[in-house]
């Protein structure tokens, strides 16, 4: 049986994760910064001695620094969170045996553009968030040899039960009756706004418990597979639920859409992800969420 460390154990994707592998009959080590198996939420950091109990397979790294938006004050906390730390946990688990090491990065990561995203593609930290995911993805590489290493990028996953994300923040702008601003690609020519490829929080976690458990590229892109824009996604809220989305314009044009290439990952899977249009329906049907939740 293995037995896998999860690094933020608590969080969306983690506890998602956690709770889907024990369903497997996996067994898990959550770690987790709010009951104080994981790091330290003043420094974003474990103890400098530390050191896993007994031996592991693998571990799926998805800690966040809560102080993200903070910055450049707590910059050092997302710095600790997103590179020192992974590193600290990668030795330990590489001293335990483990054999793999799945890190969530962001698609942030690349540089901008209206195309899709290669695993390929040019990265760079424009801003506090990306660069600190850079940097952990940098240092990691170099425990290549020491484990398999696994960069995730990932791409807006959703679900139920999801606050303070862009889909979760349009679905309660509907149901509230918010206005929805979309910025077009043009001035003066609307197209929708920011396209993206969300990805269903189970298809997410399908991805990260087998790649922890038998492995996988160097790089991968984690996004779902329909690209659809602000307007759309609210639009498809709206109908499953009966509202009418309130939308204006953004005066300035995007510079930007973040669409995944999932090339490699199609055939990493093998099998056809959840489109997002059955993703929000899902959402809807569990009853779950409630407006401004």
């Amino acid at each position: 049986m293995n037995t896998v460390a999860v690094v933020g154990a608590n969080g969306y994707i983690g506890r998602h994760v956690v709770a889907e592998m024990r369903k497997r009959g996996i067994r898990v080590i959550a770690m987790s910064s709010r009951d104080g198996t994981g790091l330290d939420p003043r420094t974003g950091l474990l103890e400098p001695d530390f050191a896993f109990a007994e031996e592991i397979d693998a571990v799926i790294y998805a800690a966040q620094s809560p102080r993200y938006r903070d910055v450049p004050d707590a910059a050092w906390h997302l710095l600790a969170v997103n590179c020192a730390a992974p590193l600290q946990v990668a030795t330990a688990a590489a001293k335990a045996g483990a054999k793999n090491f799945v890190y969530l990065s962001t698609g942030n990561v690349y540089k901008p553009g209206f195309e899709p995203l290669k695993e390929s593609d040019e990265v760079e930290g424009s801003h506090w968030y990306p660069f600190s995911k850079v940097q952990g993805e940098q240092a990691l590489n170099f425990l290549q040899g020491e484990l398999r290493v696994t960069l995730v990028r990932v791409f807006a996953v959703y679900g139920p039960d999801q606050t303070e994300k862009l889909i979760s923040n349009l679905i309660d702008s509907v149901e509230q009756g918010r206005q929805i601003v979309c910025a077009p690609r043009v001035k003066g020519s609307p197209d929708g706004g920011l396209r993206i490829n969300p990805c269903y929080v189970d298809d997410a976690v399908d991805v990260l418990i087998s790649l922890a458990c038998s492995g996988g590229p160097k790089v991968l892109n984690l996004a779902g597979p329909q690209v659809i824009n602000i307007r759309e996604i609210a639009s498809v809220w709206g109908r499953l639920r009966g509202l009418k989305p309130v939308f204006s314009e953004a005066v300035a044009p995007r510079t930007m859409d973040l669409i995944a290439d999932t090339t490699l990952l199609d055939a990493y899977v093998g099998r056809s992800l959840l489109r997002f249009d059955q993703g929000l329906a899902n959402i809807a049907e569990t009853g779950l969420r409630s407006p401004g939740a």
